[in-house]
């Protein structure tokens, strides 16, 4: 897994030109809220997005993730576990 993942930070990525709208959104509603609960809420998102992913094989060979977007995902369900 890539260090530079863990290091992350919501500064790191609403700066990023790269971050989609959605994630930017997503983290400027999160802000505004009690940071436990966005986190409980994120890791609930987590979860149900990773099952429909592994659900859907079709899509997930289609989009092949960048080893960058698996490390992400790796990094998430670690600190979730």
């Amino acid at each position: 897994m890539n260090g530079e993942n863990m290091a992350l930070t919501v500064e790191d990525l609403l700066g990023n030109p790269t971050t989609s709208e959605w994630l930017q959104a997503a983290l400027r509603s999160a802000l505004e809220r009690d940071a436990v609960d966005a986190a409980n809420d994120a890791a609930v998102l987590l979860r149900v997005l990773m099952r429909r992913a592994e659900e859907l094989p079709e899509i997930a060979v289609q989009a092949s993730p960048s080893s960058t977007d698996i490390e992400t995902v790796q990094c998430a369900s670690k600190i979730l576990a």
